[in-house]
């Protein structure tokens, strides 16, 4: 919640890009997944932050196992995604960019890639699963901010947290919610493909 709430102020809009991702596992739970649906919330996702490109496994997942005509969904799925993305893209490189030269348009499709000094790319960051663990229990509760006897309290809920995920998950492996556990499995290695070595110690992410 104040991971949510006070980037809400960031300018790269993380909670828009929050509800495209809500609103694309909505989608990708359902027992007939609809592929324009899909492409629109991942679209929305990746307007928010483009880190959400990393939601396209899962995506993948889900149209493979719930929607009718793979092949034809996987078509409209692409072409949603595209459709919407790139007018919108263009739009703003045209009327709100307005680059001078490719150097301009670059830097600008860059973002805060290219935020050195000499607006060169740049990686924010080093492979480190530890960070993006340590990380990921922060999300439950954020025991490096806390100190004194509430310390290990806000520990244990934080591992209450992912121990409560995993059991969950594990539970699931088989049976009924196979799907899902499966579903959320392949979300979370998407992103954490990205995000253990760019800015892992970033709570957003």
């Amino acid at each position: 919640s104040q991971a949510f709430w006070f980037l809400s102020l960031e300018a790269q809009v993380y909670p828009l890009g929050a509800l495209g991702a809500a609103l694309a596992l909505r989608e990708a739970l359902a027992p007939r997944v609809r592929p324009i649906a899909l492409g629109l919330a991942h679209a929305l996702a990746i307007l928010g932050h483009v880190g959400h490109l990393m939601l396209h496994p899962a995506a993948a997942f889900a149209l493979l196992r719930r929607a009718p005509d793979q092949r034809g969904a996987t078509l409209r799925y692409a072409a949603t995604l595209v459709g919407v993305l790139a007018p919108i893209y263009a739009w703003a490189a045209v009327f709100c960019i307005a680059p001078a030269d490719f150097e301009t348009l670059r830097v600008w499709l860059l973002g805060s890639a290219a935020l050195t000094a000499d607006r060169r790319f740049a990686w924010h960051g080093s492979f480190s699963l530890w960070e993006w663990s340590r990380m990921s229990l922060r999300v439950f509760s954020d025991f490096l901010q806390i100190s004194g006897p509430a310390k290990p309290l806000s520990m244990g809920l934080a591992a209450l947290g992912v121990g409560l995920a995993a059991l969950g998950a594990w539970r699931a492996r088989i049976g009924a919610r196979a799907y899902e556990a499966a579903l959320c499995g392949l979300w979370l290695l998407g992103y954490a493909a990205l995000f253990t070595s760019w800015e892992a110690y970033t709570v957003v992410y």
